[in-house]
Order: structure tokens, then C-alpha cells, then sequence
């Protein structure tokens, strides 16, 4: 490679090499205002990405601030939400507590009545000296819902026109 020399002769500012070719002073001008112009594109550049980024930026704040209210206004939506679903439970719970209070003493007052309407009907009538009417009565119901329940043998279900329905 062929190494490159320089002049700083005051008369003669030529740029050598081993070949000894030279560049006129004029086109080393040129190339420096090139380059001056080049500068200058490139610092105007920069100036202009910079105010492009700093655009983003306060584009970029601006929505990071309005997410930041859009949260604490669905957290603060959420909470009443939450509120109002925690108080329609705790009425509803209270209205099946209730419910449960009247229901029980409905059964206590219906297991009252029937162990009062039982106790009526045992001291009326002592095991064995129940009245033949009754004891009637009571047998004829005792075989109404045998016959009308299903047997567990559907065939047998099945009974002849002929023959009577409590056969």
C-alpha cells in the first residue's frame, strides 16, 4: 500500500502520495464546505429526531397517565361493585336465616300439635279396645293403598277383565 504524504508547505498545500499525484487547493475547499453542508444536514437531522422523540415522549406520558386513571377508576368502580354485592349477600343471608326461624318454629309448632292430636287419640282409644268402626275404617284404608300401589312385579299388575279390581 502506498503511503501517503503531506504537505504543509506554505506554497504548496498538495496532498502527495508515492505516486506523487496532487489535489488542487479548490477541490480540497470543496470538500471541506461538502463536508460543512454535511454537518450541518446531520446536526439538523439530530435536532429533528430529537423533537420527534420528545413528541413520543409526551405522547407516550400523556397515555401512560390517562391508564393510570382508567385503573384507579375501574379499582374504585370494582370496590363499589364489590360492596354492593357483599351487602345484597349478607341480605339475602339474613332473609334465609329468617326464613329458616319461621320455617323451624312452624315444624315445632306442627310436631306439637300432632303429638297432641296422637296423645288425644291413645287416651281415647287403649291398644285392643279400639272400636270396631274405626278399626274397620282403618283396614279398609290400609288395603286401598296396597291395591293401588304397583306390586313390584309388573305382570302382575296386569289383571283379567273378568276378575273384580281388589282381586
Amino acid at each position: 500500500m502506498a503511503a501517503i504524504r503531506f504537505s504543509l508547505h506554505a506554497t504548496a498545500p498538495f496532498l502527495y502520495n508515492d505516486k506523487c499525484q496532487a489535489i488542487p487547493e479548490a477541490s480540497i475547499e470543496a470538500l471541506q464546505a461538502k463536508l460543512a453542508a454535511l454537518q450541518g444536514e446531520k446536526e439538523e437531522l439530530i435536532r429533528q429526531h430529537r423533537e420527534a422523540l420528545d413528541a413520543k415522549e409526551t405522547y407516550v406520558s400523556g397515555l401512560k397517565e390517562q391508564l393510570i386513571q382508567l385503573g384507579l377508576k375501574h379499582i374504585e368502580a370494582m370496590k363499589t361493585a364489590q360492596a354492593a354485592a357483599e351487602a345484597r349477600l349478607n341480605e339475602a343471608l339474613e332473609d334465609a336465616n329468617n326464613s329458616t326461624v319461621v320455617l323451624r318454629a312452624e315444624l315445632e309448632e306442627g310436631a306439637k300439635a300432632r303429638q297432641a292430636a296422637e296423645e288425644g287419640l291413645t287416651r281415647r282409644w287403649l291398644p285392643g279396645k279400639m272400636p270396631p268402626q274405626v278399626r274397620a275404617r282403618c283396614v279398609d284404608e290400609v288395603h286401598r293403598r296396597r291395591c293401588a300401589a304397583p306390586t313390584r312385579r309388573p305382570h302382575l299388575d296386569r289383571r283379567l277383565p273378568s276378575m273384580p279390581a281388589g282381586m
